[in-house]
C-alpha cells in the first residue's frame, strides 16, 4: 500500500509522467543534481479542447502530448508534467554538443503537425524555452528564465512570428 501511495503521489494521474511532487523532489530540492539544462512547456489550446469537447477530451490531449513529448525526448532528460498545460524536461547534459542535440530534437517536435497517432489524433502544438545554467545561477533562476524564454515564444508565436 505505501509504495502504491508514493508512486501515485509522484504520477501525474493524466498524462502517466511524473508530476509536479516529483519534480519538486528531483529539480528544487536535489541541489547535489542540479540539471544543466531546462526545458519549459506550455499546451497551446487546451481551453479550446476543454470548451469544446469537454474535460475528459482535455485530458486526453494531455496525455498525448506527455507521451508523444516523452517518447521523442527520453533520452535527454526527465519531462514532468508541472501544472495545467505545463510541463518541464530536466537534463544533465555535459557538452555543448548533447545540448545543440536536445535543441534539434526540440525542433522536430515542434514541426511535428500532430501527436504520436498511438496517443491519440491531437495536434502537436506547444510553446517552449529552453535554458543552460549559467555559472553559479541557482535552480530558481533557471527554470524562471526557462519560462520566460517559453512565454516570449508563446507571445511570438500567437503574434505570427517564428518560434525563437
Amino acid at each position: 500500500y505505501l509504495t502504491l501511495v508514493r508512486v501515485f503521489n509522484k504520477t501525474d494521474q493524466v498524462t502517466g509522467i511524473p508530476n509536479r511532487n516529483a519534480f519538486t523532489l528531483n529539480y528544487f530540492r536535489e541541489k547535489r543534481k542540479s540539471a544543466t539544462v531546462l526545458v519549459s512547456f506550455d499546451l497551446n489550446h487546451l481551453k479550446h479542447f476543454n470548451d469544446e469537447s469537454g474535460h475528459k477530451t482535455g485530458d486526453q490531449y494531455l496525455r498525448a502530448f506527455a507521451q508523444t513529448a516523452q517518447k521523442q525526448l527520453s533520452s535527454y532528460g526527465n519531462l514532468y508534467r508541472v501544472g495545467g498545460d505545463e510541463f518541464c524536461l530536466t537534463s544533465n547534459l555535459s557538452s555543448e554538443h548533447d545540448t545543440d542535440r536536445l535543441k534539434k530534437a526540440l525542433e522536430k517536435l515542434s514541426r511535428m503537425e500532430k501527436c504520436d497517432p498511438a496517443f491519440g489524433d491531437f495536434p502537436m502544438d506547444f510553446a517552449y524555452g529552453i535554458a543552460c545554467r549559467l555559472p553559479g545561477e541557482s535552480n530558481e533562476a533557471l527554470y524562471e528564465r526557462a519560462d520566460a524564454i517559453m512565454y516570449m515564444n508563446k507571445r511570438s508565436m500567437e503574434s505570427g512570428e517564428t518560434r525563437k
